[in-house]
């Protein structure tokens, strides 16, 4: 599992907030499933899973994603038009994200999202730009 962390995720044409199980070969993971057009990451801090006594570091001042994107999180940070979220997918029931007793507006298709911090099994892009990027292996 994956960590990614940032100052700053600006989405681009939202196109939904789902909660899904996705099989895998121990049984299934619920994740948070965001999709969208797009996005903007400022200040990257990505650390990949250990595998093979190594553990990749990416950090960059900017990510830039189009073609579209889709992020699975297993835990999600964020803060979203000013309001401090956690989220664990497992407390939550699959189907369009809804928080128990509290209602949420619709977000606009285009959202910034601030203090992120997410637990992510797999992200997929049309295709992704960095800038000053730095990748550092690490024992582990």
């Amino acid at each position: 599992m994956a960590i990614l962390s940032s100052g700053s995720l600006q989405i681009t044409g939202l196109q939904s907030i789902t909660v899904v199980d996705i099989p895998t070969g121990s049984g299934p993971v619920r994740e948070i499933e965001l999709k969208m057009a797009g996005s903007t990451i400022g200040g990257l801090d990505l650390l990949d899973p250990c595998v093979g006594h190594v553990q990749a570091h990416t950090t960059a001042s900017q990510e830039q994603a189009t073609g579209g994107l889709t992020i699975d999180a297993t835990a999600l940070q964020v803060t979203v038009l000013g309001v401090a979220i956690v989220l664990a997918a497992a407390d939550l029931p699959t189907g369009t994200l809804a928080l128990p007793g509290v209602p949420l507006p619709p977000l606009p298709t285009d959202v910034a999202f601030a203090s992120v911090k997410m637990y992510v099994p797999t992200i997929s892009a049309g295709s992704t730009a960095l800038t000053g990027a730095n990748v550092t292996p690490t024992p582990c």
